[in-house]
């Protein structure tokens, strides 16, 4: 329990910083 969320959030701020930094963000 709990890394259905984790890798949930951990996509959205992939995505989020993809946006922002490009391909600074290696997540």
């Amino acid at each position: 329990m709990g890394y259905e969320w984790l890798f949930l959030v951990l996509r959205v701020e992939f995505a989020f910083s993809s946006k922002q930094f490009g391909p600074v963000a290696q997540w």
